[in-house]
């Protein structure tokens, strides 16, 4: 519990990163985050997490969101913009959820529990010696031109796909929670949850050279 704000800090952390417990505060702007043996970002469920402009590298994993949608504690509310998350072992945002729950998709990526949204592949415009009426310096303006669009829509692919499965989680999580008011013989939604954002805003963050992708799900 309690209120931290870290801003223009550098986190050298040897062990653990920053976690944010449930009920928990934090506004973390500019910061540089590495060296984490687990996630550089751990959020509970039920707190409260604004990471804007930081770097977050060298990790096992950059950002990791438990949501526990079986238990009764609220879905992380998270702000995430224009961070650079980058060279971690793994994934860039990790999404923690039970199996038992989750809509299985693309079976042929499940492994070993894990399934995720792998960092989009840059198709880099190769040198064409046959193109002969093209000369060296527009072939390299051609080649610059197609790795910036690429990277663009890798960063924006990312984005939305964290923002998409935010979204599913907590759709599934108020299913959940009114068929057991259901069970119960209760008809009327609780407002509150329904009402409830997950997240504030997912946008403009940049995701580079992460071991397994941008973003990937842990089933338990």
């Amino acid at each position: 519990q309690g209120t931290t704000t870290l801003d223009n800090c550098v986190l050298q952390c040897e062990t653990t990163g920053v976690t944010v417990r449930t009920s928990a505060v934090l506004s973390m702007k500019y910061c540089d985050l590495y060296g984490a043996k687990g996630a550089g970002v751990e959020i509970y469920p039920g707190s409260t997490c604004s990471l804007i402009g930081n770097g977050i590298h060298h990790c096992k994993e950059g950002i990791l969101i438990k949501d526990f949608i079986d238990e009764v504690y609220d879905i992380p509310k998270i702000t995430m913009e224009n961070n650079v998350i980058h060279n971690n072992e793994g994934y860039a945002v990790v999404l923690v959820k039970p199996a038992t729950v989750s809509v299985k998709k693309n079976a042929t990526d499940l492994e070993g529990g894990k399934s995720g949204v792998d960092e989009a592949p840059v198709n880099v415009v190769q040198d064409s010696t046959e193109a002969v009426t093209h000369n060296e310096q527009e072939a390299g303006a051609m080649e610059c031109a197609a790795d910036e669009r690429n990277e663009i829509s890798e960063q924006a692919e990312g984005n939305d796909a964290i923002a998409t499965e935010l979204v599913a989680t907590l759709k599934r999580k108020s299913q959940i929670h009114k068929e057991r008011l259901s069970d119960l013989g209760i008809t009327e939604a609780d407002d509150d949850l329904m009402s409830q954002e997950m997240f504030v805003s997912i946008m403009g963050n940049q995701f580079k050279r992460n071991g397994k992708g941008s973003f990937g799900t842990f089933l338990f």
